[in-house]
């Protein structure tokens, strides 16, 4: 009766997800459907199966996801630096020309 009950409650869960899924709201659909799965993986292996996977592929996406971030990030930094280090030049060599002019406040 048990097995029963979780079966329905999941499955219910399950439903009212897919329902809620193309809502213009971000979460609700996606939630309901997941803790769906969550409370049928308590009590039958293939949704522990199923879960199980999805919980592996979602951490080797953050993984990948990650990396990626910090190449991108360390990317733009070298660039930002460049441009910064090649606008401090440039200003320096501005002042420097501008102390060589007599009367430069005349």
């Amino acid at each position: 009766m048990y097995r029963v009950g979780v079966a329905v409650v999941g499955s219910l869960l399950i439903l009212a997800g897919l329902v809620m899924i193309p809502l213009p709201i971000p979460g609700p659909g996606w939630g309901s459907f997941f803790l769906g799965l969550g409370v049928l993986s308590t009590e039958f292996e293939w949704a522990h199966r199923v879960t199980s996977f999805i919980v592996a592929s979602l951490r080797r996406a953050g993984t990948i996801a990650q990396h990626t971030w910090q190449r991108i990030d360390a990317a733009v930094h070298r660039r930002v630096e460049r441009i910064t280090g090649a606008r401090l030049v440039q200003t320096w060599l501005e002042h420097q020309r501008s102390l060589q002019v007599p009367y430069a406040f005349a």
